[in-house]
């Protein structure tokens, strides 16, 4: 039993310890090189698009096309889509593009719900 000085919810029971709440979300990202881009492996979330944007944003001044491998995503939220959407707009009046390799069905079907599927050059349906 908790002592009455422990921490307690709002029911009564005793408080997880704050480490316990928190739940891990790794993002790797490896640069790509031929062709331009990165490979993203994890999820692309809230959590992690902070480490993620300044990578996208590095690729801007790159020439030509980029290429994001997202064949090792296993979530992608809102937020993840918006960054990704947001380097395909800035990209645009360059007349450069996204070309989403390894897209699983997952990911397209939130980047289509989300009305940006149509920002990028994504991969044939199997």
């Amino acid at each position: 039993m908790a002592s009455p000085s422990s921490p307690r919810t709002d029911s009564g029971g005793p408080a997880r310890p704050a480490s316990a709440a928190v739940r891990l979300r790794p993002l790797e990202i490896t640069v790509l090189r031929h062709p331009l881009g990165v490979r993203l492996r994890g999820e692309v979330d809230l959590a992690t698009v902070p480490r993620l944007e300044p990578v996208l944003e590095l690729l801007l001044d790159a020439p030509g096309d980029v290429v994001v491998d997202l064949g090792g995503v296993t979530f992608l939220d809102v937020g993840g889509g918006r960054a990704l959407a947001r380097t395909a707009l800035l990209l645009r009046p360059t007349g450069r593009q996204v070309h989403l390799r390894a897209a699983s069905p997952f990911v397209c079907r939130v980047l289509f719900l989300l009305g940006w599927a149509d920002l990028f050059v994504l991969p044939e349906p199997a």
